[in-house]
């Protein structure tokens, strides 16, 4: 009987069930302008520090305590699945993943020297590797999912970050990494639109499969 009571009482700890202590805090709109008391309160901001070092703060509405956002930070990077404000609803970001960093560019080990992998170049008989509907990668369908940290922009922390990965013959991303870096807020964000980034084909060259490494610039500019 107490073991089914113990796992009762973990399946209603919150998402990140391995926290140490819980800051609670009453705020009197969605971006925290004025501490209120609970009862005025139109937002409850939530602080879980975690047994990993993260930490993960969620902004709630008092009146049914659905989430407005929730972000947590590791090592001083986005960590974990993010919910944001987006538009008239909210928008999840997948940060569960570690970024990588090189000193070398993989472009250099291609089979030819061009500008851009992301196109087709004729004069090379090369096909570039295609996403669904047999679309290039173009720096707008990239740009489109670009989400600014608002840290960054409170900050005003700009810049562009390269980011460097093979497709195979299988036309499968692999090895996501950071060529050039410009603060681990953007370098995360810059590599989390990279990462979903899904192809349909390989690259071919005379007609023949083969693997390409890309790079790819995602710029970051404070207007």
């Amino acid at each position: 009987m107490k073991f089914s009571i113990y796992i009762v009482l973990l399946l209603f700890l919150p998402n990140q069930s391995f926290c140490q202590d819980t800051i609670v805090k009453y705020f009197n709109n969605d971006w925290l302008e004025k501490e209120v008391e609970a009862k005025k309160a139109k937002t409850i901001q939530k602080v879980y520090n975690n047994i990993d070092g993260s930490k993960t703060t969620e902004i709630l509405k008092a009146k049914d305590l659905s989430i407005i956002r929730s972000y947590t930070i590791k090592d001083k990077q986005p960590y974990g699945i993010w919910t944001i404000q987006y538009g008239k609803g909210t928008k999840d970001l997948d940060y569960n993943f570690d970024v990588k960093y090189i000193a070398e560019n993989c472009e250099d080990k291609n089979p030819f020297k061009a500008t851009s992998y992301i196109k087709d170049i004729e004069t090379e008989k090369y096909i570039a590797p295609k996403l669904a509907q047999d679309k290039n990668l173009t720096d707008d369908i990239l740009s489109k999912n670009v989400i600014y940290p608002t840290y960054a922009i409170e900050n005003e922390i700009q810049g562009t970050v390269e980011v460097c990965f093979t497709i195979n013959e299988l036309g499968v991303k692999e090895n996501l990494s950071i060529l050039k870096s410009v603060h681990y807020l953007l370098d995360k964000e810059a590599a989390r639109v990279v990462n979903e980034v899904k192809f349909e084909t390989s690259a071919k060259l005379n007609e023949i499969p083969i693997p390409i490494c890309i790079k790819i610039p995602i710029s970051f500019k404070l207007e």
